[in-house]
């Protein structure tokens, strides 16, 4: 079973199936570090004390491993677009698709956590670097898969590796900022409304950049969207929409995070 999360969360970051990664992921027992629980760090996650069994019970690794699919989630993560406050937030993406595919309940339905991103989306002059809770920032990322399938963060993280390291942003707005081109990019869509929705902000460069794609702008309120209920977006006869500006995003350089 951990083999088969290991293969789950590659899928997720675009990592191909032929070409093997030479560094292995590790699943570590840790008696010193007596200040944590669990933690990941380069090629490794880490279990202090009794937090071990959740990796060497294969029943509670299954039915309730957030944690080690949580840890092993920081592995896969890149730089490029983790900006502000994201470093346990993007990694849960991999939590939620291994929980999906082990046909465990939704952390986020069960944990009330749509209802309060519900509530937020509700509010005015919305700030999404102000959310506090990482699990109602995790929703806005999980509902592109839910409306665009589970290509989208294949596809994403394909993209941003396929980007010259020159080219990387290094700031917490040029990160946030690309993310959205690259994410309406990936969906084909013009994704502003939604991100606008969620309080990202996008500034009136993106939205240019954006436009010039050509793609449709959505209309679907996939902002709504859930587990159990997920909204899916229109789709236009594409084969009459101009693509416009063709911006070659190659991606290179991943960045392993704790």
């Amino acid at each position: 079973k951990m083999d088969e999360a290991t293969r789950i969360q590659d899928k997720v970051a675009g990592l191909s199936e032929e070409q093997v990664d030479k560094h292995y992921l590790h699943y570590v027992e840790d008696n010193h570090s007596l200040d944590y629980y669990m933690y990941a760090y380069p090629c490794r996650t880490a279990y202090v004390g009794d937090a071990i069994q959740h990796v060497l019970d294969v029943n509670k690794f299954v039915n309730d491993g957030w944690g080690p699919w949580h840890e092993a989630g920081h592995m896969r993560q890149q730089s490029p677009w983790q900006f502000y406050e994201m470093g346990e937030v993007q990694n849960n993406i991999y939590s939620l698709s291994v929980e999906k595919a082990f046909n465990q309940p939704s952390n986020l339905e069960k944990s009330g956590t749509y209802t309060k991103a519900f509530q937020y989306l509700e509010q005015t002059n919305k700030n999404y670097d102000e959310i506090s809770d990482a699990f109602v920032k995790l929703v806005m990322l999980w509902q592109l898969q839910l409306a665009y399938g589970e290509d989208f963060y294949p596809k994403l993280h394909q993209l941003y590796r396929d980007m010259p390291s020159n080219e990387h942003p290094q700031t917490d707005e040029t990160k946030k900022q690309l993310f959205m081109i690259i994410a309406s990019k990936v969906s084909k869509q013009n994704l502003i409304p939604f991100f606008e929705k969620w309080g990202l902000r996008p500034n009136n460069d993106t939205i240019q950049k954006v436009a010039a794609l050509g793609y449709p702008i959505l209309t679907a309120e996939i902002w709504k969207g859930t587990d159990s209920d997920p909204i899916k977006p229109d789709t236009p006869n594409l084969n009459n929409i101009l693509e416009g500006n063709q911006f070659a995003w190659s991606l290179k350089g991943y960045s392993d995070r704790e």
